[in-house]
């Protein structure tokens, strides 16, 4: 059953078309990495999908009453503890909560205690909130949170720490708890892995493979798409190609489909070069003798070059970004050196008594848990 659909959809900035128009169907069980190039638009398709923007033309429907989660590339942290943030998630959760509030204080109000009616009102207002609260599960969405954040590496500690302490990789995963206490039937997510660690990039792939629903997966980690998604959706040439299988899968029958394509192309370009040979040598005829069977017969050629199902050209290989880097020849070997660096976030200490040289010419990869101070 599907649970998307899109149908004849465009997307344009600046009157620049980015993609489209194409059409794309999501199933409830689909498991989809969708990829392309920067710039190609997948960002832009996802909060389209979400609702969060619109496209120019053609139409989205979604099935009735459908739940879907969306996570954005990027999280700015903010005041709230980690476990209010992905509370926050089920806002509908606060407002059941506001009008429990309000019916206690109207019961604990004499007029109200001693007017039937006013009492009678605010008792049928305190059940069917107590329903409500009952319906979306609210006695349980505070230890779904809680068992949520255990598993993506959070304790009880950090309940309370401001997300504004938090790495980008933590935000991101407290996001994720969020839109996962949401219960959604279609999950979308914009680059989940980015910032992540090697241990929480494990606990995002078991996520992901446990979810019940529908997922669509933006990322540029092939072994994430590898081990999490069946299908990929590709942006290439602001148009939308499927293909079945993992992004390993799906890197194999690419490059199959792309030399097939260049042999194909090959062989319809020596075709039309010999019909073009030929109505060149028709032409040259009809202009020495006066015969109109030259003529016709350079016609018939034209209109079969004409009515040929044209082969694109593959792009075997995509331009790359001309990016040269010159160190200037000077000063010593050391390029950086730290003696005894430290950095704290109020109490948090991340780094303390840092002592390392930095030569030229290294490259140094930098690693470490979320939250450790490499950034």
């Amino acid at each position: 059953m599907h649970i998307v659909g899109l149908q004849a959809l465009t997307k344009t900035y600046g009157g620049r078309p980015i993609w489209g128009p194409f059409a794309w169907t999501i199933a409830d069980n689909a498991r989809v990495g969708l990829v392309g190039a920067n710039g190609t638009g997948k960002s832009t398709l996802l909060r389209i999908i979400a609702g969060m923007d619109t496209a120019d033309e053609g139409e989205l429907t979604r099935r009735k009453g459908l739940r879907l989660a969306y996570l954005p590339q990027e999280l700015p942290g903010d005041e709230r503890g980690v476990l209010a943030t992905v509370l926050a998630a089920r806002p509908e959760l606060a407002e059941i909560e506001a009008r429990l509030a309000r019916c206690e204080q109207q019961l604990s109000d004499a007029d109200v205690l001693n007017d039937m009616s006013r009492l009678t009102t605010v008792l049928d207002a305190q059940a069917k909130a107590l329903a409500d609260w009952d319906a979306a599960d609210g006695p349980r969405a505070q230890s779904r949170a809680r068992a949520l954040l255990d598993q993506l590496g959070f304790g009880r500690a950090d309940e309370e720490r401001s997300t504004l302490q938090m790495s980008g990789g933590q935000r991101k995963l407290i996001a994720l708890a969020g839109c996962l206490l949401r219960d959604p039937e279609l999950l979308l997510l914009d680059e989940p892995d980015t910032h992540l660690d090697l241990a929480h990039k494990q606990r995002l792939e078991g996520l992901i493979r446990e979810f019940a629903g529908a997922v669509v997966i933006v990322s540029h980690d092939r072994y994430l798409l590898d081990e999490t998604v069946t299908s990929i959706a590709e942006i290439e040439d602001r148009r939308l190609i499927l293909w079945e299988g993992n992004y390993s899968a799906y890197a194999v029958a690419k490059e199959v489909h792309l030399l097939r394509q260049q042999e194909q192309f090959v062989s319809q370009q020596k075709e039309i070069e010999r019909l073009e040979a030929a109505i060149a040598r028709f032409k040259l005829w009809a202009s020495m003798v006066q015969d109109e069977r030259h003529i016709k017969q350079a016609r018939n050629k034209q209109r079969q070059i004409d009515r040929m199902d044209k082969v694109e050209k593959p792009v075997l290989e995509r331009r790359k970004m001309s990016l040269q880097l010159h160190a200037h020849q000077r000063g010593g070997q050391k390029a950086l050196e730290l003696r005894d660096v430290g950095m704290a976030f109020g109490d948090n200490v991340v780094l303390l008594g840092l002592e390392h040289t930095f030569w030229r010419g290294q490259r140094v990869g930098i690693i470490g848990a979320n939250g450790a101070g490499k950034s």
